[in-house]
C-alpha cells in the first residue's frame, strides 16, 4: 500500500491542473464571492462599494490560486493582504466580518473545483485541499495582522460626540448624534 507522500506527489500534476482551471476562472468565483459576501452584516451594510469589493475579491482570489499553484504564501508574492487589510479598517469593516469574508474564499474555490472535477479527481482533491486551506489561512491572518496595526477610522463627528469624547459632556448623547468613533473616558483635573 502506498503512503500518503507518495500519493500526493503522484497527484500533483493534477492538484496544479484543477487549480489552473480555477486560475482561468476567477470571474465566476468573484461572482460566487459577491453572492456570499452580501450575507456578512459588515458588507451588508455599505462600506464597501461594489466596484471595490469586486476589484478586491479578483485580486484576491487571483492571488491565492497563484500562492497554491507556486506553493508559496500570499505574502511572498504580493503586498495585497497587507493593503487590503488597511483599506477595509479605514472604510470601517468590523474586523470579524473582513476575516469572515476572506475566508469565504476558501468554500468559493473549493466549491468550483468539485463543481468541475471529475469522479477521479475526488482523492487528489482530498489529498490537496488542505494546500489551498493553508494558503486561504495565511491570507486571512495576514490582512488581519494589517487591520489591527491600522488606526481607526475617523467617524463622523457631531459637536456632542467631541464633547463626549473630551470628558465636557456625560450621559447618553442627543439621539442621531452619535458617533461611530471610540470614546475615551472622561478626564478629571484633580491636584496631586
Amino acid at each position: 500500500m502506498k503512503d500518503l507522500a507518495d500519493r500526493r506527489r503522484e497527484s500533483l500534476p493534477r492538484w496544479r491542473e484543477l487549480v489552473s482551471a480555477m486560475t482561468d476562472e476567477v470571474d465566476a468565483l468573484v461572482e460566487t464571492f459577491l453572492g456570499r459576501v452580501e450575507n456578512i452584516p459588515g458588507y451588508r451594510a455599505g462600506p464597501v462599494s461594489e466596484e471595490q469589493l469586486q476589484e478586491s475579491a479578483h485580486s484576491s482570489l487571483a492571488l491565492i490560486l497563484s500562492a497554491v499553484a507556486t506553493d508559496s504564501t500570499t505574502t511572498q508574492l504580493s503586498s495585497l493582504p497587507g493593503e487590503l487589510g488597511r483599506l477595509r479598517a479605514r472604510q470601517g469593516v468590523p474586523g470579524e466580518d473582513l476575516v469572515a469574508a476572506v475566508q469565504l474564499d476558501f468554500g468559493v474555490i473549493r466549491s468550483a473545483m468539485l463543481a468541475r472535477a471529475r469522479d477521479s479527481d475526488m482523492a487528489v482533491l482530498a489529498l490537496h485541499v488542505e494546500n489551498l486551506w493553508s494558503v486561504v489561512d495565511d491570507y486571512a491572518r495576514a490582512v488581519q495582522q494589517s487591520y489591527r496595526r491600522s488606526p481607526p477610522r475617523a467617524g463622523p463627528r457631531s459637536p456632542y460626540a467631541r464633547a463626549r469624547r473630551y470628558g465636557c459632556c456625560r450621559g447618553p448623547l442627543p439621539r442621531g448624534t452619535e458617533s461611530t468613533a471610540p470614546t475615551r473616558a472622561p478626564t478629571t483635573n484633580t491636584p496631586r
